[in-house]
């Protein structure tokens, strides 16, 4: 599979695994959602057993099952003023509504406000430059999330498979 493919199938292992099965054994929860036709044989194999361990290991999945609400790939569509979208061009369009629609790979309801979390299997080894790279994609989640769920965003993080760890943008 080519990276953005084997990107797409730890999405799809993301969002369809159970994640306490797959917290206790990630190969066993792969193999039923195989089997389950969640995922094809090619996404199956193209997944990181360590990455995937280690991420069963993290804060972000200790987090995630102690939610009272873990809202996984939720798709959204959401009106925003166009100065939030594009706030470096303000004075120009001012608040004609726009449309922005997405998914978010995971959202937590906790009951103080949401958490994002975003994963990403980049290969880019400085946790800066991966921040970096999506800081206006999690900005525009943020701005998204209080309008959809009427709660405030505590933080939005990346999870990096490549690193292993969570990076705090907002």
């Amino acid at each position: 599979l080519t990276p953005a493919q084997r990107g797409t199938a730890l999405h799809d292992f993301m969002q369809f695994c159970d994640l306490k099965r797959a917290g206790e054994n990630p190969e066993r929860e792969i193999a039923r959602l195989t089997e389950e036709q969640y995922i094809s044989k090619a996404q199956a194999d193209s997944i990181d057993r360590d990455a995937l361990s280690a991420f069963f290991r993290s804060e972000a999945a200790e987090r995630m099952l102690r939610a009272p609400e873990c809202l996984r790939e939720y798709r959204f569509a959401v009106l925003l003023p166009a100065k939030e979208v594009f706030p470096e061009t303000a004075g120009k369009i001012g608040n004609e509504p726009m449309i922005l629609q997405g998914a978010f790979d995971c959202v937590l309801l906790e009951e103080d406000g949401a958490v994002i979390i975003d994963y990403k299997s980049d290969r880019i080894d400085d946790a800066e430059e991966l921040a970096e790279r999506y800081r206006e994609q999690l900005r525009l989640y943020r701005e998204a999330v209080p309008r959809i769920f009427s709660l405030p965003v505590k933080t939005c993080l990346i999870y990096s498979f490549h690193l292993g760890k969570s990076i705090t943008v907002y």
